[in-house]
């Protein structure tokens, strides 16, 4: 059987269980007074968020969707569990994300859901920008892809 579900509820499946069909037999069993031993899923991680990464330093992450994908100067790098972190291109700002941001929502109408990504987004850069406690440095990253026909490399 094939089935059709938004990100949101992929999401929130995978919380209960890696294997989607696994989550929804538990969440079905649960509703009927199924295994009580089983964990209330995990709550979708937020959609803009600081993550440590050693003591004082941390990545901004983001809920790896469309809304930010799209976002001039800016590469998603996948973590995993539909999460990134935000790289930017050479010559790309913290303050230049910003604007691109404020252009976006005060431009073009994005969808409900992408505008409330987007100001999410805005309003935890502007409180971050504006914290004296924070500073921002960019850096670059190396992203090492497999081709999918890997040839040996001689030592």
């Amino acid at each position: 059987m094939a089935l059709t579900l938004p990100q949101d509820t992929i999401e929130y499946l995978q919380g209960v269980d890696t294997d989607l069909g696994w989550a929804i037999v538990k969440l079905a069993d649960s509703g009927e007074g199924g295994d009580p031993d089983l964990p209330p899923p995990q709550t979708a991680p937020p959609d803009v968020a600081l993550v440590p990464i050693a003591k004082h330093q941390f990545l901004i992450v983001v809920r790896a969707h469309e809304a930010f994908a799209s976002l001039p100067g800016v590469d998603l790098v996948p973590l995993g569990h539909g999460q990134a972190f935000l790289a930017f291109r050479s010559h790309s700002t913290i303050e230049g994300l910003e604007l691109s941001l404020i252009d976006r929502l005060e431009g073009e109408i994005p969808s409900t859901g992408d505008t409330a990504r987007l100001r999410a987004l805005r309003d935890v850069l502007r409180s971050w920008r504006r914290d004296q406690a924070l500073t921002f440095h960019e850096r670059s990253i190396v992203v090492v892809e497999r081709r999918s026909r890997a040839r040996k490399v001689a030592r």
